[in-house]
């Protein structure tokens, strides 16, 4: 078990799809972390990438989406709200509403207060 985030926003292109779930794309050349294979998964993505046509690589996703949720490659568990369980001394967190990790950048270890209750 393991903790990721995906960003893609609403307007994202669903090729996003490909670096996830193509059988071509395990690390280190894409994100395919669970090593998902599937060849109709496989060609429709291939369809998809090549296609200019906005309706055809809506249907040819639409179809790798199916796919995907009948197969269940991952269990994804996702809520918006981070939570955070850190040392005391540990500063600059500070979580945010777009439950992002961007906040990682500030965090500093400050001095142990030896004179803090136990």
């Amino acid at each position: 078990m393991f903790f990721l985030q995906w960003t893609a926003g609403a307007t994202a292109d669903p090729d996003i799809l490909r670096r996830i779930f193509h059988s071509s794309q395990t690390p280190p050349l894409g994100f395919n972390r669970g090593y998902f294979a599937d060849t109709r998964v496989d060609r429709l993505l291939d369809q998809a990438t090549v296609s200019t046509d906005v309706a055809e690589r809506k249907r040819l996703f639409g179809e790798v989406q199916q796919i995907i949720a009948r197969e269940v490659p991952y269990i994804s568990l996702w809520d918006k709200t981070n939570f955070a369980v850190a040392q005391r001394t540990l500063t600059g967190i500070r979580l945010s509403p777009a439950a992002d990790f961007l906040f990682l950048k500030d965090v500093e270890r400050s001095a142990p207060d030896h004179h803090a209750a136990r």
